[in-house]
């Protein structure tokens, strides 16, 4: 199977997660809580409500956020302003500050199973969501581009357990490849199996 993730914060629906609420010893989930002091760059509006705009800051999809965390951070702990007053650079309306940040973040990896829960099935493909945020969609007509010859003897089967999927099922994955491309992150994987 082949899955590529969209990872995207424009959902606000996706529910606030603290710290303590992911279990960073299970192995499968792939995270890690890390501790980070970035430069963090908002328009003057968020001036009164800095929290919101620093997470609106660390949770864009960017190239240079999941480069500077080693993944996708996916919930926020402590946040310490390291300095009273922003600065400012002439003719720009932007205010920059240091901020040291905990985050718990997703860190992909090739050859590795992450869980996933099935929140969508289509003719052609599954969605499911990785730790509540990252969109993942299986393609079914692609199994074939990534079976091993020893998984060909198994394809019926393998078929078969694609098919009895449903909404809200746990499924083990293993990435493939990792790939940014315009604020998007896409993992292409196998489905590994239903858990």
């Amino acid at each position: 199977m082949t899955m590529q993730m969209e990872y995207s914060v424009e959902n606000e629906s996706v529910p606030k997660r603290n710290l303590s609420d992911w279990d960073l010893s299970d192995k499968h989930l792939r995270l890690k809580k890390k501790s980070i002091r970035k430069l963090i760059t908002l328009p003057p509006k968020y001036l009164g409500n800095l929290d919101k705009g620093i997470e609106l800051a660390i949770f864009k999809a960017s190239q240079e956020v999941f480069n500077e965390f080693g993944g996708v951070p996916i919930a926020m702990g402590k946040k310490t302003l390291l300095q009273n007053v922003g600065t400012s650079i002439d003719d720009h309306a932007f205010i920059q500050f240091y901020v040291d940040l905990e985050c718990v973040v997703f860190c992909p990896k090739v050859d590795k199973k992450v869980k996933a829960v099935v929140n969508k099935i289509g003719e052609t493909y599954i969605n499911c969501l990785i730790c509540d945020r990252i969109n993942a969609t299986i393609f079914k007509r692609s199994a074939a581009k990534y079976a091993k010859k020893s998984e060909t003897d198994q394809d019926t089967s393998f078929d078969e357990s694609l098919n009895s999927l449903s909404i809200g099922d746990n499924i083990l994955i293993k990435i493939k490849n990792i790939q940014y491309e315009t604020d998007n992150l896409f993992i292409i994987a196998t489905f590994h199996k239903k858990i």
